[in-house]
């Protein structure tokens, strides 16, 4: 079920229903996603073990799962995707620009400001990347698949090339647990689109990133 409530914790006919029909056999797995960036909104379900699955947003900027959501579901033998791998446009796999973020309805009422910060952020992980050996495609790969949590990468790609791309990054399996570590300490960005306005209040951006 995409997009997950907070009141379905409480409201679990839908549940209960999915749940005859997993043992009728009908179905195989009951699995939810996460609104957003909201994956903590998960953690109940889990606890529980109410649900086989969880999909949420998880990239190099969105891995803070990691803390709460991931270690959690491998130790309940619950499945994880990973959506969102590339972020908006395919931004980590070095395919987004001003004007293709500009396209972007999340973006579509972002003020400039926030897609020049978007832009260099990108910049700077791609630089990361380059010094460790490898481009942003490689980096997204490898940084989603370095916990054994992590079940599912979903990728969306676009063209042959991008799928042969993300398959040998795959190949060359998890990245090291100090480069994972840089990842999560300097690259992290707090952010969901949904909510940026290009409406301004003294000139600045009402909401920041």
């Amino acid at each position: 079920l995409h997009q997950w409530y907070y009141r379905w914790g409480r409201e679990t006919a839908w549940l209960e229903t999915l749940h005859r029909l997993r043992d009728q056999g009908k179905v195989r797995s009951v699995g939810v996603s996460a609104q957003d960036h909201e994956h903590d909104a998960l953690l109940g379900l889990i606890e529980t073990r109410q649900v086989d699955g969880v999909q949420l947003v998880f990239n190099a900027f969105e891995s803070r799962p990691l803390v709460s959501v991931v270690p959690l579901a491998f130790e309940r033998g619950v499945g994880v995707i990973a959506r969102c791998l590339f972020d908006h446009g395919g931004a980590l796999a070095g395919a987004a620009t001003r004007e293709s973020l500009g396209r972007d309805v999340k973006l579509a009422m972002a003020s400039p400001e926030i897609v020049s910060e978007y832009l260099a952020r990108v910049d700077r992980l791609r630089h990361e990347a380059l010094d460790h050996g490898m481009d942003l495609v490689e980096l997204s790969v490898r940084f989603a698949l370095s916990h054994p949590g992590i079940s599912t990468i979903a990728t969306s790609p676009a063209t042959a090339a991008h799928v042969d791309a993300v398959v040998e990054a795959a190949a060359k399996g998890p990245l090291e647990a100090a480069l994972v570590d840089r990842v999560c300490r300097s690259h992290v960005w707090v952010k969901n689109f949904y909510y940026f306005s290009a409406a301004t209040v003294d000139g600045n951006p009402r909401v920041q990133a």
